[in-house]
């Protein structure tokens, strides 16, 4: 897969404002834009509307999960169960190559 990073959610927003992404992962705490506030902008642009996203996040409060999933998230991976198999095995179910 071919990568590009963001250090912060509005260095982010300027990316997939600049490129289209076939998929983002994203945390729910980020400096200077949270993930809920991304997302709000990111599902605005119609170019990703439908774009999957995948949030990794140490929170897993079932409320906040919830929000992102109506936010339009397509997966959640806790960072306590965070293993490099396990982001692969969910970009592969979206991103099909």
């Amino acid at each position: 897969f071919a990568v590009d990073t963001a250090v912060d959610g509005i260095d982010g927003l300027e990316k997939v404002r600049s490129k289209q992404f076939d998929l983002i992962v994203l945390d729910k705490d980020m400096p200077r834009m949270n993930g809920f506030v991304f997302m709000e902008n990111l599902r605005r642009m119609e170019q990703y509307a439908d774009v999957p996203v995948i949030v990794v996040s140490a929170d897993q409060d079932r409320n906040i999960i919830s929000q992102f999933e109506a936010a339009g998230v397509n997966a959640f991976i806790a960072k306590s169960d965070f293993k490099r198999g396990n982001l692969i095995n969910a970009v592969k179910e979206f991103v099909h190559e």
